[in-house]
């Protein structure tokens, strides 16, 4: 009888990166559904949307919370618009403010529902001013104008203004109140587009809503795959074949404890168990490999005891070498 022939490792990698993106597919489909959440009004004062100008005449967003006895987070200066001074960059703010720099740590709310799918929200110069503004990923829908910062600077960091109906609240899970925030609004605030607002805005909203879904969808299925695969292969064993990031999980009661993150997502506790939170955190609407591999804050049930943790990654999964 004649042997079988022998597969060669690339072409057996091919057909395991095939499969699983098979698989992914139908994941993707039966992927469970975001939990319903609730909001509550804070102190807008202790709170402020910043526009960060970087690379050439490029802005991000951040928003930054003012925490009670703390060192003074930021300075405005001036109006149409106003400066703000980031006082934070100059000493160590973890117990004065918390920085959220990305949708790790904020989420879009309209009329009353988390928005994470149907918008994206940038930060555009238009009208000699830079305008905070949610695009709606089908370019026949209105956009909806949330702050501006009336006037513009190519240095500076610039202080958003909240237009009328909008403003930053709280996640509320089961009766707690978490420290995700929401940049929250009504539809009723909706521009009319013309013509060439939606040929200029098609291109790039639909492309980044492209990017945002293939990135999930590899990061929360078809990586994870590829992980166990290659690590079965090397023979790995006790995340040998993974890098190591430290982060730190809060209670609602204020306590903590630092914990080893890997780069399949696996967090090991200080009593050894080991739990992957992948799972969570796409159940929550975050990707998974833009958390682990930067600085952020999740707000998640990572262990389904009923009650959401805060994830603060410290030191982010570093690349392997």
């Amino acid at each position: 009888m004649k042997s079988l022939p022998t597969m060669k490792p690339l072409n057996l990698l091919k057909s395991l990166f095939f499969g699983t993106s098979i698989l992914a597919s139908s994941f993707a489909l039966d992927a469970p559904q975001a939990m319903a959440f609730g909001e509550q009004e804070v102190n807008q004062q202790q709170f402020i949307a910043v526009a960060i100008p970087y690379n050439y005449k490029q802005y991000r967003l951040e928003i930054i919370e003012q925490l009670p006895g703390g060192q003074q987070c930021w300075r405005e200066s001036g109006t149409n618009p106003s400066t703000v001074e980031l006082l934070l960059d100059n000493f160590d703010h973890t117990n004065s403010c918390r920085r959220i720099s990305n949708t790790n740590g904020y989420t879009l709310r309209v009329d009353g529902q988390d928005d994470r799918v149907a918008r994206i929200d940038k930060i555009v110069r238009r009208n000699g001013e830079l305008q905070l503004i949610a695009f709606h990923k089908d370019p026949t829908q209105p956009d909806l104008v949330i702050g501006k910062t009336t006037g513009i600077s190519d240095t500076q960091p610039l202080k958003i203004n909240f237009n009328p109906g909008w403003s930053i609240t709280k996640r509320v899970h089961e009766g707690q109140t978490l420290n995700h925030v929401y940049i929250s609004g009504s539809s009723a605030t909706a521009t009319n587009n013309n013509l060439n607002n939606t040929l200029q805005n098609t291109t790039s909203v639909d492309s980044a809503n492209l990017i945002n879904t293939v990135n999930q969808v590899y990061g929360d299925y078809v990586n994870p795959l590829l992980n166990t695969v290659v690590s079965s292969l090397s023979n790995a064993s006790n995340n040998g074949n993974f890098c190591q990031g430290i982060v730190t999980i809060s209670d609602s009661s204020s306590n903590s404890q630092n914990a080893s993150i890997y780069a399949d997502g696996t967090l090991v506790l200080n009593n050894q168990n080991k739990i992957n939170i992948r799972p969570a955190l796409a159940q929550y609407g975050i990707n998974p490999e833009q958390f682990l591999f930067q600085k952020g804050t999740a707000t998640i049930d990572f262990d389904n005891d009923g009650v959401a943790e805060e994830l603060t990654i410290q030191q982010p999964v570093a690349a392997c070498q």
